[in-house]
């Protein structure tokens, strides 16, 4: 008499995940068995599945069945996606407004990410935020600021 064995299944996702253990574009999560040496062999595993949206944790599962018919135990792996990318907003220097010479203006910017609550946003200006614009001199000067997400968390 023989025990059933069934197949081990694996998976993977593409594209991986960054540093961070997240995507910025959807991911699929693919499905696959190993059968052990005197088995019937892998038959089939869960078809892929697609994560489209923005969202912490989203969970992705997944079987194999081997010829023989015996079901692997179920894997599944966690996908973050935050498919919107963090905001700027300048707060001072406002856009296009006038200041006069010598004006004391400090800096002030505020990164943030509507897609994920408690991210860790980091904030990078052409002029440090918190620092003195310099107003000594007539013109026209430009400012920016970009950012971008600092996200840790488990990965797949």
């Amino acid at each position: 008499m023989s025990i059933p064995t069934p197949p081990i299944a694996s998976l993977t996702a593409a594209p991986p995940p960054n540093a961070n253990g997240w995507n910025n574009t959807p991911v699929t999560v693919s499905f696959s068995g190993t059968d052990w040496i005197n088995g019937s062999g892998v038959a089939g595993c869960t078809a892929p599945i697609s994560l489209l949206t923005s969202g912490a944790g989203q969970l992705a599962t997944g079987t194999c069945t081997d010829i023989a018919g015996n079901v692997s135990l179920p894997v599944t792996g966690t996908v973050n996606i935050n498919l919107v990318p963090p905001t700027v907003a300048v707060v001072v220097p406002a856009n296009n407004a006038g200041y006069p010479r010598g004006a004391s203006l400090v800096a002030t910017y505020i990164c943030s990410d509507a897609q994920v609550v408690g991210a860790d946003v980091s904030c990078q200006g052409t002029i440090v935020g918190g620092s003195l614009i310099d107003t000594s001199t007539v013109g026209s000067q430009s400012f920016s600021a970009s950012s971008r997400i600092l996200l840790v968390t488990p990965k797949l």
